[in-house]
């Protein structure tokens, strides 16, 4: 998957009934101390808009994070994308609307942003300021005249050939283009801000070989990359 995305530190196992906490790579089990809801509590900003804002700690817990906010644990896992309740991930920012109806994801390396609607017992991702603002520009910029067809239609991209990038992808998703996890989508395990609504194979491609080509240079060094920190 895409580090921005989540898997940017080592997984510490605790003991039986702790949670699964990621932390620095130099961190270990023996060091790890779980944060309580009052220790959290404490360290949540109230914004002037009535917002709350906290950034994940190492220690925290996700049953103590969802007690100091007034989100169901349920709701913060799905909205997450965790597939295990007792894995979060620190250094990001959690912001919470003053009404506690969304919930606010903010990746402090990536600049990535997810919003999601918690008064349900299904999450579901509602749109960020930046998105409606960008979508609202968008249509009111003039119409564009269509540009003129060449005689010969281009041939569909069908992406780079490596088995470096087929070594990620069944790793990353067995090799389905359908594969889901939370917010994560497809054959290379994508957010929806890189694919931006086009989850067709074709784009998928595209879109990987993209940002391995900006990020890493190539597919070779992507998975070395990835041998060393289990994402990419």
């Amino acid at each position: 998957m895409i580090s921005s995305k989540k898997l940017r530190y080592t997984i510490a196992t605790m003991t039986a009934g702790a949670a699964l906490l990621i932390g620095p790579a130099t961190a270990s089990a023996a060091e790890w101390n779980p944060r309580t809801a009052s220790d959290i509590e404490s360290e949540i900003v109230v914004n002037d808009d009535g917002t709350k804002t906290y950034t994940i700690q190492w220690g925290d817990t996700l049953s103590a994070i969802a007690q100091a906010t007034g989100i169901s644990v349920s709701s913060l896992t799905e909205a997450n994308g965790i597939n295990n309740a007792d894995l979060i991930y620190p250094s990001n920012n959690l912001t919470v609307s003053k009404d506690n109806s969304v919930v606010t994801f903010n990746d402090n390396v990536s600049g990535e942003e997810s919003s999601y609607n918690v008064t349900s017992d299904q999450a579901t991702e509602v749109e960020t300021s930046a998105e409606t603002e960008t979508q609202s520009a968008e249509a009111s910029a003039p119409a564009e005249q269509p540009a003129e067809q060449p005689a010969e239609q281009t041939q569909s991209y069908t992406g780079t050939s490596s088995s470096a990038k087929e070594w990620i992808a069944q790793k990353e998703s067995g090799g389905s283009y359908d594969a889901r996890n939370g917010i994560y989508i497809g054959r290379y395990q994508l957010t929806n801000s890189y694919l931006n609504g086009d989850y067709s194979p074709e784009n998928q491609e595209r879109v990987a070989d993209q940002y391995v080509a900006n990020r890493y240079g190539s597919w070779e060094a992507a998975k070395s990359f990835w041998l060393a920190n289990g994402w990419y």
